[in-house]
């Protein structure tokens, strides 16, 4: 329907349909105004849609007001030129602007709607008295979420108004998807990241974030420009997981030495996944981080531990073993692997020497303190004086028993 400059309509004027108001009706713009009588009532508590309604021409500013209440709708504002729509949307925060395409002063609907919709994401219906291509292809292209020809009826009204609403519904249980992920993903008890191919990261978690000592997502995000060069220990590291990913290879539990903010160097295990395009075209890729420093720093404990009884042991002249409870023998002195009687892998197997009835480490294995006495070692024939002590883990834990054999005074080989 053709519209002159200020956008009012031409021969289809409010008056000529049952929906439209008396002529003499006024041009009303306070905010608020009830429901007409007779209106639709509101469906289960549901709460109104708030329109924002920008037209300049007073009586079809009156009509669409009337039939917006009508259906059971609140009406917030009335503009009538592009700068008093957008400073309302901004005061008002409405679910929806019904927006007429030109507007007082020859201001643009369209570029309002862009505006809006950029500025504010909110849902612009745009109104119109003519749907010639070039103003359909201008609705679209501004973002606008529906299109209403002149002169507006409570029908058509009333089913975009309902496209709103289940936008706006849609809308809502994305969010709230949305913050359920964030809370499971800033919560993960691991670290979690996402970097492009070429070592930019894109997001992180909160644990990775405090993991490396940053105070939080944002700045680890802004410090962190090279993940490879400023994060792994050796710069390469990250290049060759993404090699190994891009080749088809399993990237999981594989332990890398990283660095945090201060210097820190922490011992992770990464499990990574490739992210491809719809194309197939990879861009990037997903990593989970397990801080596995304390687990790397109890294993050095224990080999230390180890390294120093090894020298303790072979430094002794007697035969020394060192066995769990079910007698595997883990380690043998010098000595003892030169005797041959006994090598790591053996079970000890050995007999009380005298009519004691228990072996030093049969009492040992009973209360977990340690004892003495003779003993036969099977297969030898010889008795020996055996000594049997706790062997503790470095966090303090009894983990085996070291047992020291010296042959008894009087015996011979048999």
């Amino acid at each position: 329907m053709p519209i002159d400059a200020t956008g009012s309509q031409g021969q289809g004027r409010p008056g000529d349909g049952d929906d439209a108001p008396n002529a003499a009706s006024p041009g009303i713009r306070k905010p608020g105004a009830s429901p007409a009588k007779g209106g639709l009532p509101h469906r289960g508590g549901i709460r109104p849609l708030r329109v924002l309604l920008a037209e300049d021409d007073p009586l079809v500013a009156h009509h669409i007001r009337g039939l917006v209440q009508r259906i059971g709708q609140e009406v917030v504002g009335t503009a009538a030129t592009a700068g008093e729509v957008m400073s309302l949307a901004a005061q008002t925060r409405p679910d929806v602007v019904l927006m007429d395409i030109w507007l007082e002063g020859g201001s643009s609907g369209i570029e309002a709607t862009q505006h809006l919709v950029a500025e504010h994401d909110l849902p612009v219906l745009l109104v119109s008295g003519t749907s010639s291509s070039d103003i359909v292809d201008d609705a679209i292209a501004s973002g606008a979420l529906g299109f209403i020809s002149k002169p507006v009826t409570a029908a058509e009204l009333q089913v975009n108004l309902r496209i709103v609403r289940h936008r706006q519904d849609l809308l809502n249980r994305l969010r709230e998807s949305e913050e359920r992920f964030r809370s499971i993903f800033d919560n993960a008890a691991v670290g979690i990241y996402v970097c492009t191919l070429e070592g930019r990261l894109v997001t992180v978690n909160a644990t990775f974030a405090r993991m490396l000592g940053y105070t939080g997502q944002a700045e680890m995000l802004r410090l962190v420009r090279d993940f490879g060069e400023q994060v792994y220990d050796d710069p390469g590291r990250r290049r060759h997981l993404c090699e190994r990913l891009l080749a088809g290879e399993s990237v999981e539990g594989v332990e890398s030495l990283i660095y945090g903010r201060d210097g820190e160097a922490l011992w992770v295990s990464e499990h990574c996944r490739l992210v491809r395009r719809e194309d197939g075209v990879a861009t990037r890729y997903e990593g989970i981080v397990v801080d596995i420093t304390a687990r790397k720093d109890a294993e050095q404990r224990e080999r230390t531990t180890m390294e120093l009884l090894r020298s303790t042991m072979d430094a002794l002249p007697d035969l020394v073993i060192l066995q769990d409870f079910d007698r595997n023998v883990i380690m043998v002195n010098r000595s003892c692997a030169s005797s041959g009687m006994v090598a790591p892998g053996d079970v000890v197997c050995e007999t009380p020497g005298d009519m004691a009835g228990e072996t030093p480490f049969d009492m040992f294995r009973r209360d977990g303190d340690e004892h003495e006495g003779l003993v036969r070692l099977s297969g030898t024939g010889r008795v020996w004086w055996s000594r049997v002590a706790p062997f503790r883990s470095p966090e303090g834990e009894i983990v085996g028993a070291v047992e020291i054999l010296r042959a008894h005074d009087g015996e011979t080989d048999a």
